[in-house]
């Protein structure tokens, strides 16, 4: 199992995807759902994470192909 390093703890990085998530929804009910949802996702994907890759940039990447993926989203 692989261990991060402290600065990459995923409840430190919460604030910044609710903040990524309520620039891309128009109400901030709509963004915590989104935050959700990609906490979700990667919870389910979290084997597909790439050594290395940046645990805040993996984080948004999820979170944009859950938000092109939902109603609200550019699809």
């Amino acid at each position: 199992m692989r261990r991060d390093a402290p600065e990459e703890c995923v409840l430190q990085l919460v604030p910044a995807l609710r903040l990524r998530a309520r620039l891309l929804l128009p109400n901030s009910l709509a963004a915590d759902a989104l935050v959700e949802r990609t906490l979700e996702k990667a919870i389910a994907e979290v084997s597909g994470r790439i050594e290395g890759q940046p645990l805040d940039a993996w984080l948004h990447q999820i979170m944009l192909a859950v938000f092109a993926q939902s109603p609200f989203g550019p699809n």
